[in-house]
């Protein structure tokens, strides 16, 4: 072989482990990435004559969202937050309330079902910050002039899925504190007995579903507000968002 080529092939030999990935180095250049991306959407809005940047811009939607989240959690987290609401209140799904006159306290039930939605609320409420902090936007012109509830929309379309899973184990705690299945068995026995399905009705899986949609109706519910009135008494950068 030619010395060229002996050296060409000692510099490959050299040089290419320096370029192996790994998972810090693809980290690494995800983040340089998105700080680029961040960066040229920015400055494409100052070329459109926008009053705001691109990263003002998602700074402010995830801002509406945690308001909307803080707002949720206050409300829904006291006593009787769930079931003092028709919006938001617990009902007996058809099939348990048409066996009630068969024994069981079916008010006991759904009380208890009620206080462990409201008991979920604080940790969900955790996990739904932590992922506003994690949700990626990029499509912040519409989501700001979209519909009164594009924000939350949106984040939920994106989050709900996950949320779910991670709220199942908070919930089944709940369910345990607030003796839900105390009230619950005597029902489901009493559906047995008429030939009915007892394990159609998952009170975990109802309860956590809820307790999203509580959450996330709050969310709805200030959104609103802050795009009709609230922006004037916000901060100064939803006052230049809305």
């Amino acid at each position: 072989m030619q010395p060229k080529f002996y050296m060409f092939l000692l510099s490959f030999f050299v040089i290419v482990p320096f370029f192996t990935p790994t998972q810090s180095a693809n980290a690494g250049w995800a983040d340089t990435l998105k700080k680029v991306g961040t960066e040229m959407a920015d400055e494409k809005a100052k070329k459109s004559g926008l009053s705001y940047t691109s990263s003002e811009a998602v700074s402010g939607i995830k801002e509406v969202l945690s308001q909307g989240t803080d707002y949720g959690t206050s409300i829904l987290s006291s006593a009787g937050g769930f079931s003092q609401n028709s919006e938001t209140a617990l009902s007996l799904p058809s099939g348990l309330s048409a066996l009630t006159s068969l024994g069981g306290d079916s008010s006991g039930l759904l009380s208890a079902l009620n206080t462990a939605a409201e008991n979920s609320v604080p940790e969900t409420s955790d996990l739904i910050m932590s992922a506003i902090s994690d949700t990626d936007i990029t499509e912040t012109s519409d989501l700001l002039d979209g519909g009164e509830t594009a924000i939350t929309q949106f984040f939920e379309s994106q989050s709900r899925d996950s949320l779910k899973t991670m709220v199942t184990p908070v919930v089944t705690k709940s369910i345990e504190s607030a003796g839900v299945n105390s009230y619950l068995q005597p029902l489901m026995a009493a559906q047995t007995l008429t030939g009915g399905d007892s394990t159609l009705f998952d009170p975990v899986d109802y309860v956590s579903e809820k307790t999203l949609d509580g959450m996330f109706y709050y969310m709805g519910v200030k959104e609103k507000e802050i795009r009709t009135s609230g922006a004037a008494s916000a901060s100064s950068l939803l006052q230049k968002l809305f």
